[in-house]
């Protein structure tokens, strides 16, 4: 909730009005970081997977970099400076936290999620102020939940992703205590995180008993398919 103060004064008498600034959606914030995150990170997997593609090698020959090298180039370029305009939305101590933290950490899902995390805590409002998504916002829902259902399955990181949905469920339990409500950027994370994992849901009892898939797994309770896998068993032959 952003508000501003102005006071006024008529004879002697000071008076304090607080004009209250309707939190909105931020688009133009939200667009660019599914359009980065699907044409610079899940499309260079892709490419990585078949790199002997000849229309690739027509592009970027064995002995220049590939065309996923220069992908993954400019996603690192544009992934930080996605990540501190999340950040400039939250007061300076914890700008400054993100910023160490997107240039030291050595795992690439630990600055995304924490950043994530740290902007979810700032979506918040009274009841009074409290709105609805968008059309805009459901439009880039299923996307960005594929994203993370992207990160999730090829990233192996579902436990990483399950502990972050749970600290933003405590947190909504813990502000509706203090009367404070989701606001349309808080929805939007929300559901794309619950839709994302109903994904991983769905995937993982479709190649539940795939044998293939089964024999290149470790053992463990965890079973979990790489996309990668999936196409390189199924369409890469056909390719």
């Amino acid at each position: 909730m952003n508000c501003c103060v102005s006071c006024s004064g008529l004879g002697g008498v000071t008076q304090v009005n607080e004009i209250h600034i309707k939190p909105h959606f931020h688009l133009d914030l939200w667009l660019v970081f599914t359009v980065q995150n699907w044409l610079l990170d899940m499309s260079c997997t892709v490419l990585t997977v078949d790199p002997f593609n000849p229309h690739l090698l027509e592009w970027c020959p064995l002995k220049r970099p590939g065309v996923a090298d220069y992908l993954h180039f400019l996603y690192n370029v544009t992934s930080p400076l996605i990540l501190i305009k999340l950040t400039q939305t939250l007061f300076e101590p914890i700008f400054h936290v993100c910023i160490d933290c997107v240039a030291l950490s050595v795992c690439r899902y630990v600055p995304l999620l924490l950043v994530l995390v740290l902007f979810f805590t700032g979506c918040f409002t009274s009841r009074e102020q409290q709105d609805t998504m968008p059309l805009t916002a459901w439009v880039l829902l299923l996307p960005n939940a594929m994203y993370y259902w992207y990160l999730i399955t090829e990233g192996q990181s579902l436990i990483l992703f399950i502990f972050t949905f749970f600290t933003m469920t405590a947190t909504v339990m813990h502000q509706r205590r203090r009367g404070m409500f989701l606001d349309s950027n808080g929805l939007f994370m929300m559901y794309s995180f619950s839709a994302a994992l109903c994904l991983v849901m769905v995937w993982v009892l479709c190649l539940w008993n795939h044998s293939v898939l089964r024999k290149r797994k470790p053992p463990g309770l965890i079973f979990l398919p790489k996309p990668t896998e999936v196409y390189s068993l199924y369409l890469q032959p056909h390719i």
